[in-house]
């Protein structure tokens, strides 16, 4: 029998399934599909376990007991800094997103394929080839879209963008900002056809992006990843905490981070480190978010002001930085702002993919496509033998 039918005959409900799925580094979409069981079978491989993507009685045991452990408190996580030192909440000073009750996530594993459509695409298209198409333009930097899979307006958009981008020879790669000559010939504006996708190619097999400022805001949207990471996900890694212990973040971002840091401490003498990584989600469900905002603050409405009810740091693609004059601390904003490491980030942090939440200078944040973000894997790859 093979792993599919095995699953569904187990009767797991549609959370545990989004569970397990968000344990090996899967999609979260409920069901069962190829990649899933294809990530169930390498999770399975790493804990000692018959890799057959079934999940059976040993299989599930395993995942209990770190189930287990991602209730019991971290010692090593940090507390979530939307309540003030005194005691009261500060008005979105967590950077929060709102509404992850909202998530629609891609229900398909073919989302998290490789762009290579032989026709040309265009306004109205729909498929595996359009969310893969769309997984790269968010890669590059040109939509902050979660990958749909239709060929929508704002995917017509990006795509303008991308065209407009590669008649230049502006490009991020290898840390800087590079001008090559460009090759590109454009053909119908917002239309994937043959040059387009050479095009697209090229900046995956150069390592390509673009990003117009230095210092620009691209927020991670919790909703649009469709979730967060529990504390026993694959994805985790650790890297530098400000106090000397560990702090986890997604391991394409941990990657970034110690470039980052190497390259501030070779500038200016600033050895970062991190004061807040990956945090557990705080809430048990939304049900009970909403019913303490109205207890403390009287309705779900004003609630949402001071706290909301996720936070990038979830995804692991989140940092407050705890050194260098840096901290995660209002009180002290207007000061860190004029510390070296701030201006070095300022002028520095895009070029390994961090981008600024610029109300608070500690905080920073590493936007992934949904496709990376789910499987670890960088989106400047052809296919999954490269």
């Amino acid at each position: 029998m093979d792993a599919v039918t095995y699953n569904k005959q187990q009767n797991y409900d549609a959370e545990t399934i989004k569970r397990i799925q968000r344990t090996v580094g899967s999609s979260p979409d409920g069901k069962w599909g190829r990649r899933t069981i294809a990530s169930i079978k390498e999770w399975q491989k790493s804990q000692g376990l018959t890799a057959d993507g079934k999940i059976g009685p040993g299989t599930y045991d395993k995942f209990e007991a770190l189930w287990a452990k991602d209730n019991v408190a971290d010692e090593q996580a940090e507390a979530l800094d939307d309540v003030a030192a005194g005691g009261e909440p500060r008005e979105q000073d967590d950077d929060d997103d709102a509404d992850l009750d909202k998530v629609s996530a891609i229900a398909v594993d073919e989302g998290f394929s490789y762009f290579d459509a032989a026709e040309d695409l265009g306004s109205g298209a729909s498929g595996d080839a359009v969310a893969a198409l769309q997984n790269d333009l968010f890669a590059f930097g040109f939509t902050d879209d979660g990958p749909s899979g239709k060929f929508d307006k704002n995917t017509v958009t990006a795509v303008e963008a991308f065209q407009k981008a590669a008649l230049t020879g502006e490009r991020i790669a290898k840390f800087a900002r590079v001008r090559v000559a460009p090759s590109f010939i454009m053909g119908k504006a917002g239309v994937v056809d043959a040059a387009t996708r050479a095009e697209i190619k090229r900046w995956k097999q150069e390592g390509y992006r673009h990003q117009k400022d230095d210092y620009a805001e691209r927020r991670v949207r919790v909703a649009k990843l469709g979730g967060t990471i529990p504390a026993s996900s694959r994805l985790l890694v650790e890297v530098p905490g400000s106090d000397g212990k560990p702090r986890k973040l997604h391991c394409l971002a941990a990657a970034n981070l110690m470039a980052l840091i190497a390259a501030c401490k070779a500038d200016i003498g600033v050895e970062l480190a991190v004061q807040s990584g990956w945090r557990r989600h705080r809430w048990q469900s939304r049900k009970q978010y909403e019913e303490t905002m109205i207890k403390k603050y009287g309705s779900v409405k004003e609630g949402a002001k001071w706290m909301a009810y996720s936070s990038p740091h979830e995804t692991g693609l989140a940092v407050d930085f705890g050194t260098g004059g840096l901290e995660a601390r209002s009180a002290t904003a207007a000061k860190q702002k004029q510390t070296p490491a701030f201006k070095w980030l300022t002028e520095n942090a895009y070029r390994f993919g961090f981008t600024p939440y610029k109300r608070e200078p500690w905080h920073w944040e590493h936007p992934l496509s949904a496709r990376a973000w789910t499987t670890g894997l960088s989106d400047w790859r052809l296919s999954d033998d490269d």
